[in-house]
Formats: structure tokens, sequence, C-alpha cells
């Protein structure tokens, strides 16, 4: 549910920021959410603001840790102490030092500003926008939204704004005006020594056990928190560890699903009555006429950092609801992630959302068009990395933090937001297992069928197919007649008359994959799905999603102009 910023200055003495901090919660807070007042706390040279602050955040003066933390909170906020383990974001700050971290896989982006007189760091690129004053826009975000439908590896909207990478810390000296940061960079995999390949009970025993351990390490008041849940592994297992009455569960997905057995919508109800919790489905159906509403609620909560729609088509009704329940709710994202069999350097970079413009086979105009030179160094394949290695190394250093951050982004404009699964014991495990235990998520896969044996796996998603909603008429309308009216704002004109002129041009093609994916996820032994998997080449994007993405980007560039005016208010 919060957000926070911390902001110091070198000498520059600071009025009353009691107005901005008001001013930057009503601009975060998306129309239908319950938001409570900002946490302010501030002298002459620093400020700490915290929107949206729910019970469960720490909080000591400047000092701030959103979300939840699985070890010792006694030395939570000590300078230079050890950062604990858990699902989180932490400012501390001291009369001579600050530091910064978020959790061991960045599952909350930190971003930082620092200059000769300022140090701003936030987990809201809005909220450092609003401070600065101005926007300077970066274009090569822009770019690799429209091959990715992210900002790309470590890019904010701003070319000032820096990305906290995953495993860093930076500590702010603030007598000497230093910043350094400091990285545990170790994310490659590498089965445990004292274990053989073949050992696969000793694997699974180790992962199951820490999982339990983490689990119920973490400060869980199960009254506080609703959990995510699925037809899938991971919500599962925070329900068999998490069992308990006072616990809720939600489930999303359309109104069809519910007639499938095999869907989440229907696996995940069965759970939940075999656990006695209070369990609500949500209807994620698209209600027509209602796009500008839920596209304009989707840039304000998420930033515009991405373009997964597919969660949201009810206009983020469900979270505006939530919003209002006061709990927190439990996702079940792991370090596993899609663990598809890979045979190509293409499968591995779409697996983690590192998409080159020449992979989506349509011609952007520079300088937006992203080559392969846009990947940083430490993204790409090591000499000595089999493609299995490097796909999963790039699922903890890039998808995680680019795309998993992001749509947690989304709702923690709503309700706080914990991820369990992501803390560094498992991740740390899960790096130490082999390859034929991490393809397809094989050792977790047996781990989680333990659990309600009697329930199987969901086969079908309970979400609609986001090309269905882009064809309709409504929605064609609103994309086009708004990039027309835009059309000499940011991208050069023709490539926007090009791409709505093409709007619905290659969308059935694109609409069909998506069909026949669903039905052989349902309906395939995953050994087809998989022969399926090693052989997807690149293809066409639909230019109904390119102007999609072409749309968020420029309404995303509209909201951030408007919160820099913000900073006539400090």
């Amino acid at each position: 549910m919060a957000k926070a910023l911390i902001a110091c200055f070198r000498k520059e003495k600071m009025g009353n920021p009691t107005k901005y901090a008001e001013g930057i919660s009503f601009r975060l807070s998306p129309d239908n959410a319950t938001i409570t007042e900002p946490y302010l706390h501030y002298d002459m040279h620093a400020l700490s603001i915290v929107y949206n602050p729910t019970p469960t955040i720490q909080r000591q003066g400047f000092n701030v840790c959103l979300g939840s933390i699985c070890s010792d909170l006694s030395n939570i906020f000590t300078p230079l102490s050890k950062f604990p383990d858990g699902s989180y974001a932490l400012f501390r700050v001291g009369e001579d030092h600050i530091e910064v971290a978020s959790d061991f896989s960045s599952s909350r982006t930190i971003w930082y500003f620092f200059n000769d007189e300022l140090f701003i760091s936030s987990t809201s690129q809005r909220m450092i926008i609003s401070f600065l004053g101005n926007l300077d826009l970066n274009e090569k975000a822009c770019g690799w939204f429209l091959s990715s439908g992210t900002l790309g590896p470590g890019n904010s909207w701003d070319k000032r704004i820096k990305m906290v990478q995953p495993r860093m810390s930076l500590h702010l000296d603030r007598k000497n005006w230093k910043l350094n940061n400091n990285q545990d960079a170790v994310f490659d995999f590498i089965p445990f020594s004292s274990l053989t390949d073949s050992d696969n009970i000793s694997h699974e025993e180790r992962l199951r056990s820490v999982v339990e351990n983490v689990v119920d390490n973490f400060d869980i008041n199960p009254s506080q928190w609703t959990l995510a849940l699925s037809g899938g592994m991971d919500s599962r297992s925070l329900l068999y560890h998490l069992q308990d009455e006072k616990l809720n569960s939600v489930t999303w997905g359309n109104s069809d699903a519910l007639n499938h057995s095999s869907s989440d919508a229907q696996i995940a109800k069965k759970l939940a009555k075999d656990c006695n919790i209070m369990h609500s489905y949500a209807n994620m159906d698209y209600i027509s006429g209602s796009f500008n509403k839920l596209i304009d609620r989707f840039i304000c909560a998420g930033e515009g950092r991405i373009d997964h729609l597919g969660g949201y088509l009810d206009a983020l009704n469900l979270w505006g609801y939530l919003s209002g329940t006061g709990r927190g709710v439990i996702r079940g994202y792991d370090a596993f992630g899609r663990k598809p069999p890979v045979t190509s350097d293409f499968q591995v970079r779409r697996t983690n959302n590192l998409m080159l413009t020449k992979d989506i086979n349509v011609d952007i105009p520079e300088p937006f068009n992203i080559i392969r030179e846009n990947i940083p160094d430490y993204l790409e394949r090591k000499s000595d990395e089999v493609l299995e290695d490097w796909r999963d190394r790039l699922w903890l250093e890039n998808r995680t933090p680019i795309v998993t951050a992001a749509l947690e982004d989304i709702k923690l404009a709503y309700v706080e937001v914990i991820n369990p699964l992501l803390s560094q014991e498992i991740v740390q495990v899960i790096q130490e297992l082999p390859i034929d235990l991490r393809t397809n998520k094989k050792v977790w896969n047996d781990i989680v069928s333990k659990m309600f044996p009697e329930t199987p796996f969901a086969r079908r998603d309970a979400i609609q197919n986001v090309g269905e909603i882009l064809a309709l008429d409504d929605v064609k309308n609103d994309i086009c007649n708004y990039l027309i009216e835009k059309k000499e704002s940011l991208f050069p004109e023709k490539f926007i008359v090009h791409i709505t002129n093409n709007y619905s041009k290659n969308r059935q093609s694109s609409n069909i994959r998506k069909e026949l994916t669903k039905f052989i996820k349902a309906y395939s032994p995953r050994i087809i799905e998989n022969i399926i998997r090693a052989n997807i080449k690149a293809s066409s994007i639909s230019y109904q999603k390119l102007a999609l993405r072409a749309f968020i980007v420029i309404k995303t560039n509209e909201l951030l102009l408007e919160d820099a005016q913000l900073s006539e208010l400090l």
C-alpha cells in the first residue's frame, strides 16, 4: 500500500513540506483507492514521506521499512548493520549516514537521484520527479517499452534517475557527501557442492525445509493479510504453510473460468474450502466503455512501467476493494519463474523480457530502436554459461526486478504486498539446484504436489486474452484517436500514423497464437508443450499491442510532466 521518499540536502535549508506531502499523496492515489494520511518527518536538511502508510510498516523518525521482515527487527534501523532477509524496501537515515536497500530479489524497486547538492531515494519515480520539478525524458526507456513492454534493464523514465540494482545497497556519507554502492552480484547457478546431480531427494529436502522455515519466520498476522491464491504451485505452497481461519484468500479472472473445473478459479476455490478460510473470486470481465478509466488507473498506480493489462481488465476495481479492507496481500512470485526448455539465445531473452526491436519485426524510429548493444554486459551470456543457467540467472537479475517489481508497483498504490518465496534463503537454495531440477520447476512440483494431493494443479488460466479487448471497437477508437491527437508530441508523426492505420492488420494471427497456446497448456502433455516451446522463433508483434505500448508511453510522459509541477509546493 505504501510508497516512500527520502530526501537529503547537502547545505540548502528546506521549508515546511507538508503541502507537498499532501499533494504528492493525492497525485499517487488512484481515484478508487482508500488511502490514509501521508507520514511525514523532516528537519531543515532532510525529510521522509510515506504515501498511504499501514500498520505493517516500520517507522522511526526518518527511518522507514516497507514490507515485511523474516528476521530479528531489533537492529533494522541500526546504521551500518547487516541487512535483514524478507520482502522489503529499507531506508535508514542517520546524522552522518543514509543507507538504502531493497530485499535480496529487488521485489520492490528503489530509485535514486544524486548530485552535488541533493540526494533523493524513493520507491516511486513519480515522487522523485515531483521533487525535482522537471522531467528529462529517457528515450531508451521509451524504446525498450515499445520492444518489450517494460522500461528495460536499469532504466527509468528520467535519464537522471537510477535504479538500485538487485542485491545492491546505497550508502551516503553525509559529511563528505559521497555516495557508494555495495553489491552482492553472485547471480550464477552453482550446484551445491556436497550433493550430486542425482541426489534429488536431498535437493528436494533442502528446498522444502528452507521454504517452511522462511514462511514461519515472516512476521505475518493472518488477520492483516489476504493470500492471492491461484491453482498453481506457488500460492498453494504458501496456503499450506499459512493455514489459519483468520487468513483470507482471493482469486481473479473472467466469469467463464468458473465453468472449467481445471481453471485457476475452481482449483483455488476448492483449496480455500479445504482450509476453511474465507475466499472470494473477483470478476475481471472487461466492461464496454471502461478503457479510459482502466488505463488511467493502471498508469497512475504502476507509473507506466509495464504493459501487462491482463490482470486488471476490471479497471482495477478489485484492488480498490482490497484497499478498503485494510489488509495486505501475500503474493507467490518465486525465483523459479517460467522454466521452459530453451534452445536458442532468442528463447532465453523472450522468457526474460529482453526483446530487441528486431525481435518484434517492426520498424521503430531512432532514437527508440533497441539493438543488442543496449543490453548491459552483465546480462549477456557468459563464455562458460549453458543456456539454462543463463535463462535462470536472467530471471533473477532482470525479469524479477524489471517485470515482477513493476507488477507489484501497481498493487502497492492500493495495498501492502509481500513475496515470501523471494527471500534470500530460498533464492540461494534455488541457485544451488542442478538444471534438470529447475527446468519446468521439477523439484518444486515434486514438493508442492504432496500438499493437498487430492487437488490437481490448474491447467487453464482464468485471465482473458488482452488481444480480444484491444480488438474491441471502443478500445481501438480510444487508443487510435488519442495517438492521432498526440502524433507530434513524442514519437515521429509518420510512425504514429503507420501503427494506427494498421491497427487491425495482423491481430487475427496474433490472437490465434494466444488461443492455441491456451489450448495446448490445458489439454496437451507437458512433453508436447515443451517441444513446441523449444521451437519458438521471433514473430511480428501485433499493431494493436504496439499501439497500446505507444499509448502508455505518451500517457505516462504527460502524467510525469504534471507531477513535476508539485515542486512549487516545496
